[in-house]
Parts: C-alpha cells; structure tokens; sequence
C-alpha cells in the first residue's frame, strides 16, 4: 500500500504542497489557492493514503490546517523557529524547496509536534489583547 507525506507552506493567497511517497520520491509538487476544497481536489486521488501532513506554525497556520483535518487529513504542526534550522540548510530557499523539506520531515519523522491553540482560544486572546490596548 501506497503511503504519501505532505508539507505545506501556507501564505494568505497561495500554498505551496509537496507530496513525497514512503520511498522518498516527490509525487507531486505545486502551488494552489489557499481554499481547502481546492488543495484537497488537487490532492484528490491520493487522499485515502496520505499518513501525516507537516506545516509550520505562523499567523496562517490555524484556518486551513482546521479545515483539512475536519476533513480527515493527519495535520502536524512543527515550530517555525525549530524548521527554520533546517529550512534555512536549503541553498535555494523557494516554498517548492521548503515544501520538499516539511515533507521530507514528514516522511521520517524526524520533528517535535506541538500543539496549536483552538479557534475559539485564539479568538479569546485576541479580544482580550485588543480591550488590554484599548484600555491604557
């Protein structure tokens, strides 16, 4: 059986995906609108086999991870400061090269997971960040 690893490099308009199978080889590559429906219809064929799907923390990391693990995807999350040690080994940083690394990470296992505070938590500090400025 076929097994698939998946990085993703998430920015507000575009991601980047890597699909690397268990041996190691880049099944496919590319760049789609950053809509969940979209990524998983590009990804489509491959769905059933994908085992873990990596991507860094950041400021996007939160809408489109929670959608696609709604919709079944095995998410990690690594920590970008922990991945940019190994990002940054990359000669030619491009998110091609970078989405071939999350995989890559992906396949071997070789990452500490942490875990991302929920929407709702998210949405609470922020509320709670805004009314702490607006009250100085």
């Amino acid at each position: 059986m076929k097994r698939y690893f998946v990085g993703l490099d998430v920015s507000k308009n575009e991601t980047a995906v890597c699909l690397r199978d268990d041996r190691g080889e880049i099944v496919a590559s590319f760049k789609r609108p950053t809509d969940p429906d979209v990524l998983l219809r590009a990804m489509n064929k491959d769905l059933a086999h994908i085992v873990c799907v990596v991507l860094e923390t950041g400021r996007m990391a939160n809408c489109l991870p929670d959608e696609l693990s709604h919709r079944g995807l095995p998410r990690v999350f690594v920590d970008a400061r922990q991945a940019h040690v190994v990002l940054s080994q990359i000669r030619n940083k491009t998110d091609k090269n970078d989405t071939a690394m999350l995989s890559e990470l992906a396949r071997t296992g070789v990452y500490k997971k942490i875990e991302v505070k929920n929407h709702l938590a998210q949405e609470r500090r922020a509320l709670l960040r805004a009314r702490e400025i607006a009250f100085k």
